[in-house]
């Protein structure tokens, strides 16, 4: 009867989620007995080093199991889907047993009988939350107050525990024999680093020393203090990342951190906790495979939607390719339940291969509980793909469909276009339309930006690839209201009226925007190309203040916007450039069209468009363009160009941008694989730059012939940049199998469910 854990929308009740609401003492273990199975942690730890030594065993393996939380049905599952403990079929739990869900209590028991009838079956690292103020926060200490009777039972059990079970726990363990194959470090957090007085890396030596029979690492006090407190906070950085964790968090630590750490104590690898991939896998790899992360709580907390992971260590093939990553989603408690009362499902009885063949039912089963669902995302799947192959031509066909340049369609334009372009897609974008909660009219650029080719390195390294539109995006909102004759000298840096890549370059950093090398250039270049002369300064200042994620507007101002275009128009046809008029009607030379200089301007500078307007449009307009960037009664220069800018010049730069980088590459990784062999007779996944780039030359080659656009240098360097992460060296097997098609609105809603999570978790 226990209610399926919600900590994640509710963790106020964190810890509560079990239905043995002050009746455990009675139907399953009194305190006595509670304290008297736990309290067979001074047997084997009291003498225990801080990191324990450990080799898989032989004819047998050893199983990494990451952050549980309180959540049982994953370890019974896991002991299902994996075999139960034994001393041929060893688990290691790395920390943070407890919190969150409601059974913490009973996966402490479950894991001490086992170690009690077989100390070599289970060994248990701390994690960051085996501490009393943790516990005393996040879910705990509320569990055994109330699972036990209303007394003060459930008080004295916590005191029990976190004071003389949880401090005894070991901090760490190096599983393998140094100078035989892969040796790992295992420690919950990971790698300290940045330490008062700390010179280079820590040594196992060093941890070694430390007095790890604490009730708590919050009190950060000493430098012994802090470091036991990052052995059990750390978090990896992605590349690119900098600086600390959140308050309250470990140091983050970096690949270089990672690399001096494995080489100054010779292990190959890290293995932690810790943490949810955020792409919602059950582990992660990271800094070149050696920090890896694995996490087993299945959806955790009840709402993040993630895969647990386990990462097993069979001693017949550990030692040459290290742990192997497994994947699971535990059964509901009522399916469970079912399933462990069928005597064939006897998990003590029931083979490997018979309960791996039922595991695998069942999770089919769970993921296929609503077929027609699932017949609609796997549509939904090969729309993305078709969306990204055929970009330009949506985007073309919207926008010779938005007769009025509002950047809308109607739905019904919508369906037509899509159904048009995309003939190879079942005719149901109606109900794709619901899924992807489109709204009447449809921001055709907006969509298609959504959908885009990703190098999802998660599982392996993080990519450097960047979403240049949204960075534009950035940028304009960044130097929306900066002064013109400033905006014009950080562009234009040797005044000499154009605009090469090297100031394009300097201008993006100075106002905040981060962009690896090759993809500013092929940036600036397709920006150059829409633009279809060698563009002025002017030019570009225009395509940054048009350029970029088209935000909604209400259907009230397309006449505003229709108005903005001709007052444009005729700007132009009076011979004056758009940058010349606003600085001809900045009457006071301040760098802001004030919005009586604005309605001036328009009334005297414009006076054919003018006759054209009613009396109070004139001003209508200016607050119009006011409202549509920073609202103080000022016009910036951005402000006005990307009111009054050509639609044409528009269109040219979003055709230009919206396309995607890495198209050819995902749609022929096959034919990429076939190059980088060449490359890699010893099939190692690993080329160097100048061997990639090669086989992206003979790519482009091979496309060009076949009527793809060709690659431009700067668009192979660009993906050079993508596919090695800013280094000298791709995994190309491991680059191509990231590539994905991807819904970023989808992706990014899930991203914020792990940050919620976090935040949740850790504060």
């Amino acid at each position: 009867n226990a209610p399926p854990t919600d900590a994640g929308r509710r963790p106020d009740k964190a810890g509560r989620f079990h239905g043995q609401t002050n009746t455990y003492g009675k139907e399953a273990f009194s305190p006595d007995a509670v304290v008297r199975m736990l309290g067979l942690a001074s047997s084997w730890w009291d003498d225990a080093p801080n990191v324990g030594t450990y080799n898989v065993p032989p004819r047998g393996r050893l199983i990494f199991v990451g952050d549980t939380h309180g959540q049982l049905e994953d370890v019974l599952w896991m002991f299902f889907k994996y075999g139960v403990p034994s001393r041929v079929n060893q688990y290691m739990f790395i920390g943070d047993i407890v919190d969150r869900g409601g059974h913490a209590l009973d996966i402490l028991l479950l894991l001490f009988a086992f170690k009690r009838d077989d100390p070599a079956s289970v060994h248990i690292l701390r994690g960051n939350h085996e501490d009393s103020t943790t516990c005393s926060m996040y879910g705990f200490k509320a569990e055994l107050e109330t699972k036990f009777s209303a007394t003060d039972e459930g008080g004295w059990v916590y005191t029990f525990i976190t004071n003389q079970v949880l401090p005894l726990l070991p901090l760490g363990a190096v599983v393998g024999e140094r100078g035989h194959g892969v040796v790992m470090f295992v420690i919950h957090g990971g790698v300290p680093v940045r330490l008062p007085g700390q010179t280079g890396p820590i040594m196992v030596a060093d941890i070694e020393r430390l007095n790890r029979k604490v009730v708590t690492t919050q009190n950060q006090q000493s430098p012994e203090d802090l470091l036991m407190f990052n052995l059990l906070w750390a978090d990896p950085l992605k590349q690119g990342e900098e600086g600390k964790g959140p308050r309250g968090r470990g140091n983050t630590f970096t690949e270089e951190d990672t690399m001096r750490f494995c080489r100054a104590n010779g292990v190959s690898c890290v293995i932690r906790a810790h943490q949810p991939p955020s792409d919602l896998h059950g582990f992660e790899y990271q800094h070149q495979n050696r920090c890896i992360t694995v996490f087993s709580a299945s959806n955790y907390c009840g709402n993040l939607g993630n895969k647990g992971g386990v990462l097993i260590c069979d001693f017949q093939s550990y030692a040459q390719s290290g742990p192997m990553a497994k994947e699971h989603w535990a059964p509901a408690w009522p399916q469970l339940q079912e399933l462990c009362r069928d005597p064939a499902n006897n998990i003590v009885t029931a083979t490997g291969e018979q309960r791996q063949r039922v595991a695998m039912s069942v999770e089919a089963d769970s993921a296929n509980q609503d077929s027609s669902a699932r017949a609609l995302e796997q549509v939904t799947n090969k729309a993305i793909d078709e969306i990204c192959r055929q970009k330009e031509a949506l985007y073309q066909a919207f926008a010779q469909s938005d007769l009025q340049d509002s950047g809308m369609v109607s739905l019904s334009v919508w369906e037509e276009v899509m159904a048009t372009c995309l003939p190879n897609v079942p005719k149901v974008w109606l109900d794709l339309a619901g899924f992807w909660r489109l709204s009447e009219p449809v921001q055709y650029v907006q969509f298609l930006h959504r959908f885009q080719i990703l190098a999802d390195m998660g599982n392996h390294r993080n990519s450097t690839h960047v979403d240049l539109l949204t960075k534009m995006s950035e940028l304009r909102a960044n130097i929306s209201d900066t002064h013109a004759d400033h905006l014009l000298a950080t562009l234009d840096q040797d005044f000499s009226g154009s605009v090469d890549l090297r100031e394009f370059e300097v201008f993006l950093r100075k106002n905040q925007v981060e962009v690896p090398q090759w993809q500013a250039a092929a940036l600036f270049e397709a920006m150059v190309m829409s633009l279809g002369r060698n563009p002025g300064v002017e030019d570009i200042i225009l395509a940054l203040a048009l350029v970029g994620v088209v935000h909604p507007r209400s259907p009230d101002s397309f006449r505003m916007n229709n108005l903005c275009k001709m007052i444009g128009e005729g700007i132009i046809r009076t011979g004056k450039t758009l940058v010349g008029f606003f600085r001809q009607w900045d009457t006071d030379h301040n760098g802001w069209l004030r919005c009586s200089e604005l309605e001036w301007a328009i009334r005297q500078g414009v006076p054919e468009v003018c006759q054209k307007l009613a009396p109070g449009d004139p001003q209508a307009i200016v607050m119009y363009i006011d409202n549509g960037g920073v609202a103080n009664d000022r016009i910036s220069l951005i402000e006005f160009l990307r009111a009054v800018g050509p639609p044409s010049v528009a269109r040219a730069l979003h055709y230009a941008l919206i396309g995607e980088l890495l198209k050819p590459v995902y749609f022929h990784k096959p034919m990429l694989i076939s190059f980088m062999s060449a490359y890699d007779p010893a099939s190692s996944n690993t080329v160097n730059l100048d061997e990639f780039r090669a086989g992206l030359e003979e790519m482009n080659r091979q496309l060009n012939g076949q009527g793809w656009k060709r690659l431009s240098s700067n668009q192979v360097n660009a993906i050079c940049e993508i596919a090695s992460g800013g280094g000298h060296y791709v995994q190309y097997r491991d680059f191509l199998g990231s590539l994905k098609a991807s819904d970023t609105e989808r992706r990014k809603a899930s991203l914020d469910v792990v940050r919620f999570a976090m935040r949740s978790a850790f504060g």
